[in-house]
């Protein structure tokens, strides 16, 4: 095995202060026992949403083939939030702990018509 690997596994704080979401036992902590969002282990270890959920997938925590964890992909779900509901991407990327590109993509790869930017206008 090799240093890297070893590493990969070690849980001490220690072996990554500048890294702290490659400390299993951390984001096993944060994710699981703490229940925090990906977004918020992301705000308190400063680094990107998707750095955390790669490190949760490579430390199994999470599954990423696994389509509820990405329910960006259904697009009858993205429609009822965006189209029926009205929601934003922003609204839309809080409840689904994702970044608002990630939903605005799916929109445009379910065929979804997006509004612009601003208030949602009244239906008369």
């Amino acid at each position: 095995m090799s240093t890297e690997d070893n590493n990969l596994n070690d849980t001490s704080v220690d072996s990554y202060t500048d890294y702290p979401w490659r400390v299993k036992s951390l984001l096993y902590d944060r994710y699981v026992e703490q229940d925090n969002s990906i977004q918020e282990i992301a705000d308190e270890f400063d680094c990107s949403t998707a750095t955390v959920h790669d490190w949760l997938d490579t430390f199994n925590i999470i599954d990423t083939d696994a389509d509820e964890d990405r329910p960006w992909r259904d697009s009858g779900r993205l429609r009822e939030l965006y189209q029926d509901r009205s929601l934003t991407t922003y609204d839309i990327a809080d409840r689904w702990d994702c970044s608002h590109s990630t939903v605005k993509r799916w929109l445009h790869s379910h065929g979804i018509e997006t509004r612009s930017r601003g208030p949602v206008a009244d239906e008369e």
